[in-house]
């Protein structure tokens, strides 16, 4: 179950579980998490550290981030 997982992960505090569930739910709008689209994130995945493998049940794009892109002679600014 997601929930008893939530609450969990929040060692078991149930209203901090509901004050980080509310912080979470803030910053995803605040950002705009919920309408990202490949076409937004096209310029960082040319920069060769970020790449994108399908997407969520939503339709987001999935990132994963190569940390040996980092290194500054494999990233390209």
């Amino acid at each position: 179950n997601k929930r008893l997982r939530w609450i969990n992960g929040n060692k078991w505090d149930v209203q901090e579980s509901l004050a980080h569930l509310k912080r979470t739910e803030t910053f995803l709008d605040e950002y705009g998490c919920r309408t990202i689209s490949i076409d937004d994130i096209r310029p960082m995945l040319d920069l060769k550290f970020w790449c994108a493998f399908g997407t969520d049940k939503v339709g987001r794009p999935n990132l994963y981030c190569k940390m040996a892109g980092f290194l500054p002679n494999h990233a390209t600014l």
